[in-house]
């Protein structure tokens, strides 16, 4: 399973430290699949043990297995294809059940009256949980 699907999924569990790590290896994930843990642990600026924990959040029984998984995820591969369109079908999905619940009136009526609207997202998360959104009326 892609990094990211393993991020999302497991959310919940990481803390800051977690979620640095894994941004900086997402955005080096050439480089930190050829790493060893101890490697990885100084490019992250972080001990071996942390690195160790992260990767078991994510489901990993080791960093060995986690790097291995690592480097699955840059090899180009057909068969992920299908896990996107059907997690992208899903989300789309869970939001369309998402809006059926929620009752929109009042926020289009402050929106109809408002003279300036600022919207920004914040984060990223599976649509299983809740998104962050800021609107300034």
């Amino acid at each position: 399973m892609k990094l990211e699907m393993l991020i999302n999924k497991n959310y919940d569990q990481l803390n800051e430290t977690d979620l640095s790590t894994l941004h900086y290896i997402i955005d080096h994930k050439k480089e930190c699949a050829a790493q060893s843990i101890t490697e990885l642990a100084k490019s992250c600026k972080i001990s071996k043990s942390s690195i160790l924990r992260t990767a078991q959040k994510l489901g990993f029984s080791g960093f060995s297995e986690f790097k291995y998984s690592l480097k699955n995820d840059l090899e180009p591969d057909m068969t992920h294809a299908m896990d996107y369109i059907e997690q992208t079908l899903t989300n789309i999905d869970k939001t369309m059940d998402l809006f059926k619940k929620t009752d929109l009136v009042p926020i289009y009526k402050k929106i109809q009256s408002a003279k300036n609207i600022f919207a920004y997202g914040t984060g990223w998360r599976s649509a299983m949980q809740s998104v962050n959104w800021n609107v300034i009326f």
